[in-house]
C-alpha cells in the first residue's frame, strides 16, 4: 500500500520518531535508576548511538528534529507550577529561592572566566546549577549560541553534582538536626534536577516532599528571566526577541497556577514534558563523542563544584538566619 504522506514528511518522520523512542527507553531506565533521571538517560542514549554508529546517515537529521521537541518540553514544565503551594511555605522560603538563584547564577557567571572556562559553557553551567538542571541548560542553549559539545558537557556536570547533592542532603540534614520542613526547603533550593529533589525528599521523610517540590518549582519560575538575561549577554546589540517556548512556559505557569486543570491533565502534561525533554537530550547526546567527554576539563569541574557549594550554602545560611 502506497503511503499518502508527502515525500518530505516521510523523510522527516524517522528523524522525529527516533528521539521519541529513545525517550521511551530513557523513562524505563529512569524507573530502574531514578536518581539518574530520564533526561540524563536520554543524553546517554544519544551519546551511545553517536559513538557506536558514528558517521551514519540520518543522525544529523535526528539531532535537528529533537530541538523543537525540547523547546515544547520546556514550555510544558510551567504546568507543574503552583504558586499557592509556594505561598503556603511562607515568605521566608520565597526569599531563600530568590537569593539562591541570584547568588548562584551571578557567582557562576563571574567566576567562570576567572577559572578559564569558556564563556558559553560558563553560562550553561550558571543556568543549570541555579535553576533546574538539564532543562534550564536546554532552554538556554539557543540564547548563548552553545555548541552541542558544551550543552552535553554542562548536562553531564549538572547531573553528576545534582546526584551528589541529592545523596548528601538527607545525611547532612540529619546531622544538622533540621526539621522535615527545613530539610525540604534546603533540598528544593539546592538540588539541580526536579527528579533528584523528589528522590532526596523521599529519603528524608514523607512530609518533606511537598515542601521540597514547591521550593524547586519556585526556582523553575526564574527560567524565563535567566534565558532573557543570557540572550542579551550573548546575542546581538539589538534587544533579543522573547523565544516562543519562554512565552509558552510563562503562559503554562499562569494556567497551572489557577488550579482549574484536572489532575489527570497535569499528570499527563508532566509525563509529556519529561518525554519531550528526554527526546531533546537524546538529540544533544548525538553530538557528544568520547573525545568531547575527555575535553570537559578540570576547570569546568571546579566551576561546577563551587556552583554546587554556593547553591547548598546560601539556603542553609538563610535557614539559620530566618
Amino acid at each position: 500500500m502506497t503511503s499518502t504522506l508527502p515525500p518530505r514528511t516521510r523523510r522527516r518522520l524517522p528523524a522525529v520518531l527516533a528521539p521519541l523512542a529513545a525517550a521511551g527507553v530513557s523513562l524505563l531506565a529512569a524507573q530502574a535508576v531514578p536518581f539518574v533521571g530520564a533526561l540524563m538517560w536520554g543524553l546517554i542514549a544519544g551519546a551511545l548511538v553517536a559513538n557506536l554508529l558514528r558517521g551514519r546517515e540520518g543522525l544529523e537529521r535526528q539531532a535537528r528534529a529533537s530541538k523543537p521537541l525540547i523547546r515544547l518540553g520546556v514550555a510544558l514544565l510551567g504546568l507543574q507550577l503552583s504558586v499557592s503551594a509556594l505561598v503556603d511555605v511562607g515568605i521566608g522560603a520565597v526569599l531563600i529561592i530568590v537569593a539562591t538563584v541570584v547568588v548562584t547564577f551571578t557567582t557562576t557567571l563571574w567566576l567562570g572566566p576567572r577559572l578559564g572556562v569558556e564563556r558559553e559553557l560558563t553560562a550553561l553551567i550558571a543556568a543549570g546549577f541555579s535553576i533546574c538542571g538539564a532543562a534550564a541548560i536546554a532552554a538556554s542553549q539557543d540564547a548563548v549560541r552553545a555548541s552541542q559539545r558544551n550543552v552535553a558537557a554542562a548536562v553531564a556536570l549538572v547531573t553528576l553534582f545534582g546526584t551528589a547533592t541529592m545523596l548528601a542532603i538527607p545525611v547532612l540534614a540529619d546531622l544538622l538536626h533540621l526539621s522535615d520542613t527545613e530539610a525540604g526547603i534546603w533540598a528544593g533550593a539546592s538540588i539541580h534536577e526536579i527528579a533528584q529533589v523528589i528522590a532526596s525528599a523521599s529519603l528524608i521523610g514523607a512530609a518533606t516532599a511537598p515542601v521540597a517540590i514547591a521550593i524547586k518549582l519556585g526556582r523553575v519560575t526564574a527560567l524565563a528571566p535567566v534565558v532573557l538575561v543570557l540572550a542579551r549577554r550573548h546575542g546581538s546589540t539589538d534587544a533579543p526577541g522573547v523565544p516562543w517556548f519562554v512565552l509558552g512556559f510563562l503562559a503554562a505557569c499562569l494556567v497551572g497556577s489557577t488550579g482549574l486543570l484536572p489532575g489527570l491533565v497535569t499528570d499527563a502534561a508532566s509525563i509529556a514534558a519529561t518525554v519531550l525533554l528526554a527526546a531533546g537530550m537524546y538529540g544533544l547526546g548525538l553530538g557528544l563523542t568520547g573525545r568531547d567527554l575527555a575535553g570537559i576539563g578540570t576547570r569546568a569541574v571546579a566551576l561546577g563544584t563551587i556552583a554546587t557549594l554556593v547553591a547548598m550554602g546560601v539556603p542553609l545560611l538563610l535557614l539559620a538566619i530566618l
